[in-house]
């Protein structure tokens, strides 16, 4: 039931013949372009505020590595067969048939919109990966490279990484302000 309403949509999505020449171009722009544009982003907030900027940096770059973990986990734990190597709608970017579930460009994406979102002076960058993500997914599909699924699960291994880094990095700083009240605490007791 859920793969036959994947496929459904995937084949609603996926560019055919009929598909306007101009918008299969754009789609394989976008199905390959918004990482660039995405890391090209980062690195000018980071320069625009290097000192208050690293640690978000370091957030991003642990939620990224965590998701792409998991994504590749998820990959060789669940396998799914790309649309084109069963043969189902049309591919017009060139890919090998490793397994599309969930979607690495994507997971990238949305795991760089989940951990700079709610950050100060980060809003803009998440909310341009997210739009960027979601564009990047309706890309992939429209050229034949991705499920609607993969793109959906990219999102959830994206948010769930974000969670796991941020409670992490709250767990780190309790645990290193105790630690520093202790060495305050035993300094002024001498």
């Amino acid at each position: 039931m859920l793969s036959e309403l994947n496929h459904s949509f995937f084949l609603f999505l996926n560019a055919d013949s009929s598909t306007p020449w101009l918008l299969v171009q754009f789609a394989s722009i976008f199905a390959e372009a918004p990482q660039f544009i995405l890391a090209m982003m980062l690195v000018y907030s980071w320069l625009r505020d290097p000192h208050g900027g690293w640690p978000i940096v370091v957030r991003v770059a642990s939620t990224m590595t965590l998701a792409l973990i998991f994504s590749k986990a998820i990959g060789m734990a669940y396998p799914v067969d790309r649309p084109f190597v069963i043969g189902l709608g049309n591919q017009w970017l060139e890919h090998s048939p490793d397994p599309s579930f969930p979607s690495d460009h994507a997971t990238l994406l949305f795991a760089i919109s989940c951990a700079c979102l709610g950050r100060p002076g980060w809003p803009t960058v998440g909310w341009t990966a997210l739009i960027l993500g979601v564009v990047n997914g309706w890309a992939r599909v429209t050229v034949g490279l991705h499920y609607p699924l993969d793109i959906l699960a990219a999102l959830g291994v994206g948010l769930a990484s974000a969670v796991i880094v941020s409670q992490g990095a709250k767990l780190l700083s309790v645990r290193n302000i105790r630690l520093l009240q202790r060495n305050i605490n035993s300094k002024t007791m001498r």
